[in-house]
């Protein structure tokens, strides 16, 4: 049901405290209304956070530096605190945080401490990893070490290696003119190893004989536009004044 104007806060504001992990007295007392008028916008979601607890309980979660496990979220923190030999009566709640994400959390006894393990849970891909030093505790994940941002990269070098510049970079290339150096010989090696058949004989086909004879000189064009050459009158043709057909 819709309540009066006396609340302070939209539906939409309410739902999305309750969502973000509020209980329903702190947001009835933030909307300046009673638990009672807010009751029909929580019951839907509790049993959305009650749903999200449910899937990433079941799902797999990863530890940093290991293979991906496929193993469910609590069977991992029930086998870790058992052998730490603490009863794993764990409490499980869900509540979504910004660009709309979901976070799960585990609370357990430690003897004398509570702890709070935070995952964040990937609701499309079915996995969780540990956001806070609880949670890494919880599925026995090994911290990584410190990384220390204020130290200065350094190239270590042996005794007998080149201390300056030049020498460092003349040491670098001729490295690389080895090993490309031998890559050439790699390649020629199988190349060779390509012409030839399990025997040993070469499968190249053998050079043909040349179609033409190079030695032979190309005969001479006569140029296209040549005039025939005048004919020189024989005796006859001079004293008797006959033309004779060659």
């Amino acid at each position: 049901m819709f309540f009066g104007m006396d609340s302070a806060l939209t539906p939409r504001e309410i739902q999305d405290r309750l969502r973000s992990g509020a209980g329903v007295a702190d947001v009835a007392a933030e909307a300046g209304v009673t638990p009672e008028e807010i009751e029909g916008f929580a019951v839907p979601i509790l049993a959305e956070r009650e749903h999200i607890t449910d899937l990433a309980r079941t799902a797999h979660v990863r530890r940093a530096g290991d293979s991906p496990a496929q193993r469910g979220l609590e069977a991992v923190i029930t086998e870790e605190l058992r052998a730490r030999g603490v009863e794993p009566a764990l409490r499980w709640d869900a509540v979504r945080v910004e660009r709309r994400r979901w976070q799960v959390s585990a609370t357990v006894a430690d003897g004398d401490t509570t702890r709070v393990g935070v995952f964040n849970f990937d609701v499309t891909g079915r996995f969780s990893v540990a956001a806070n030093p609880d949670a890494r505790w919880m599925i026995g994940e090994t911290p990584l070490p410190p990384v220390d941002e204020e130290a200065e990269p350094t190239l270590e070098l042996d005794d007998d290696e080149p201390t300056s510049e030049v020498q460092v970079l003349h040491e670098m290339m001729s490295r690389y003119e080895e090993t490309v150096a031998g890559y050439e010989d790699t390649i020629r090696a199988l190349r060779d190893s390509m012409d030839r058949d399990a025997d040993g004989r070469d499968r190249r086909e053998p050079d043909q004989p040349p179609l033409v004879d190079d030695d032979r000189p190309a005969p001479r064009r006569r140029p296209k536009n040549s005039k025939k050459r005048a004919q020189v009158p024989s005796w006859d043709e001079i004293v008797f004044g006959e033309h004779r057909d060659s």
